[in-house]
């Protein structure tokens, strides 16, 4: 079954900038008329901004973009599921009137770079990472398929796309926060493909993509061989654009250039 060109439902979070934001854009020019995106993020601007963007893009093709507000420390599975269902009476759908159901886990943060893993003593600043990072993107998934399950056959598809990274695969110095949060999304998304197998999963590394995070990788990074790299990349012209990657990414998901619930980065395909 194709990927592209049916009726969707698409969640994406973080999608007031970066990568979040062009995913958003993108992905809305290759689904069917009448399909509905989801937008989540910390601002009312950004989220603004992307809606405007993908209506003026699609303009005439019926598509439906509902926003929300939403911080990702404080997560709540009544807020998920109600998000979800005022995002649809919004339009006046079901679930059941979607072909597609597609959830974009984006959103993250670099979390503190300054600290080795010795100093990493702050029980707060540890619980705030793995809350904002793990534990609202596990809750969200878990009442996303609540309402996009299995038992409905109006359904043909249900997929998740999560960004993630080479730091989640290889360390690198003081960034402990950011490697072990992508090795641990990496490990459920691989679960959960292991689990559900009508599920469409893949974890995208999006490559060296400049971003806000990206330059406050390079600001902030204790380590100064870590900043060093960085920098050498961004001032070569190696860094890549977030339409770039996201480009490579939606021929990825069509031509399923990818092992169910596997790492895939930019540069290995």
């Amino acid at each position: 079954m194709n990927f592209w060109g049916l009726k969707t439902f698409c969640l994406v979070t973080g999608a007031s900038r970066g990568i979040g934001k062009t995913i958003a854009i993108e992905f809305s020019k290759h689904v069917a008329p009448g399909s509905l995106f989801v937008l989540i993020a910390r601002t009312v601007e950004g989220l603004e901004g992307t809606k405007e963007t993908i209506l003026a893009g699609t303009e005439g093709k019926g598509i439906n973009v509902h926003t929300a507000v939403m911080d990702l420390l404080h997560p709540s599975a009544e807020e998920y599921a109600n998000l979800i269902s005022s995002a649809l009476e919004g339009v006046q759908e079901t679930a059941t009137s979607f072909k597609h159901a597609l959830l974009v886990h984006n959103a993250g943060n670099l979390g503190n770079a300054k600290r080795r893993v010795i100093e990493m003593d702050n029980f707060t600043e540890i619980q705030n990472y793995w809350t904002v990072n793990i534990t609202s993107m596990i809750m969200l998934t878990s009442e996303f398929f609540k309402v996009f399950n299995e038992t409905d056959p109006s359904i043909l598809q249900r997929s998740v796309v999560q960004i993630t990274s080479l730091a989640g695969v290889d360390p690198f110095k003081c960034w402990g926060y950011y490697s072990a949060g992508k090795a641990c999304r990496d490990m459920i998304m691989k679960t959960l493909a292991m689990e559900e197998s009508r599920i469409q999963v893949i974890s995208w590394a999006p490559g060296p993509v400049e971003t806000d995070m990206f330059h406050e990788a390079c600001r902030e990074t204790g380590d100064q061989s870590v900043t060093e790299i960085m920098n050498e990349t961004l001032t070569s012209g190696k860094v890549l654009s977030p339409l770039t990657s996201v480009t490579k990414l939606i021929t990825v998901l069509e031509n399923k250039q990818f092992v169910k619930g596997e790492h895939v980065d930019y540069f290995d395909v």
